[in-house]
């Protein structure tokens, strides 16, 4: 697999609001506790291109707009050639609910075909590339590793950009129905957006490359369903073993959470690079996100490359099938 390069982040989270807000994090070492749950956001376009939208698409459209910004991206790069990948694991929440809700109690009027679109879980994707004008190669995914499949779509030349990357939208009724089996501290769930622009070529906007990819099938979602505490840590240290590529990255950013996984991972972690590697919680941070944690996990390992604090990073991720998601970065 050829590199690809990270150029500009957009970011939505408890804590960093902007690639600014996200590269002063990278620098220091104090971590506030922070309020978990809706984050607030500019949508950073104007609002007859979002009038109708509902919450999760602007999301979509405030960290694309982000990430646009950060990698002084022109109207010159031929929108044609630019691609759109991102992944979710329970879309539209809000959107999904509120129709939903119309079905069952009878009001027909609420019922809409509008309003049945915005539920779609790719429709945070074509408003995004309504507003942008992009008409380059375009998927919306259900978990998995958005920045994995637009390395191949840019190593196979089926784009010269791609906009990539997770969100996950916050939702009273979805934390409830997560915290049923009480496997999750309340207090950390939360929301997020982080999506990348990736490109073929390195330039002065680079935040580092990406050099390989793994993953691995936990076979059930940890969070929802209890799994193995031996198999599920050998899964982990081949899936490490694959993605750091016989080296010792000088952080790794984990999926501690306050949960009981958190003692399998470290326990892989530790098997496979030992005490002196840096492990990072950046959950602790930007909160339990889901199927956005992988992402937030990247960016923040971009972040730390491009402030020079490290060399080289390991992401990790868990999307909500149970897949573990593992990126190297290096400057």
């Amino acid at each position: 697999m050829n590199p690809v390069f990270i150029t500009g982040i957009g970011i939505i989270s408890a804590v960093a609001k902007t690639s600014a807000d996200l590269l002063e994090l990278a620098k220091g070492d104090n971590f506030s506790e922070n309020n978990f749950g809706k984050n607030n956001f500019e949508i950073g376009v104007p609002s007859s291109k979002v009038r109708r939208c509902p919450r999760y698409a602007k999301m979509a459209v405030s960290a694309t707009n982000a990430a646009l910004i950060d990698a002084n991206f022109t109207d010159s790069i031929d929108k044609n050639r630019v691609g759109t990948i991102f992944s979710t694991g329970y879309g539209a929440v809000e959107s999904t609910i509120t129709f939903s809700d119309s079905v069952v109690d009878g009001v027909p009027s609420l019922c809409s075909p509008t309003a049945f679109s915005y539920s779609v879980f790719n429709s945070c994707l074509g408003q995004v590339c309504v507003v942008n004008g992009f008409k380059g190669v375009s998927t919306m995914i259900l978990g998995g590793d958005p920045l994995e499949y637009s390395t191949l779509l840019l190593n196979t030349n089926k784009a010269d950009l791609i906009i990539c990357g997770a969100i996950e939208e916050f939702n009273e009724e979805l934390k409830a129905s997560i915290l049923y089996d009480k496997i999750l501290t309340e207090k950390i769930i939360s929301e997020g957006a982080a999506l990348f622009v990736l490109s073929r070529q390195e330039n002065s906007n680079s935040y580092c490359k990406i050099t390989k990819f793994s993953s691995a099938s936990l076979e059930k979602y940890p969070y929802l369903y209890k799994v193995e505490k031996n198999s599920t840590a050998e899964i982990i240290s081949a899936t490490l073993i694959d993605a750091s590529q016989n080296k010792f990255p000088e952080v790794v950013l984990t999926q501690q959470n306050q949960s009981y996984f958190d003692e399998i991972e470290i326990a892989a972690m530790k098997k496979v690079f030992g005490e002196n590697v840096n492990y990072f919680n950046a959950k602790s941070i930007f909160g339990e996100t889901f199927n956005c944690s992988y992402s937030l996990n990247v960016a923040m390992a971009a972040a730390f490359i491009k402030v020079g604090r490290y060399k080289s990073a390991l992401a990790t991720g868990l999307d909500v099938h149970g897949n573990y998601l593992t990126a190297l970065l290096e400057a």
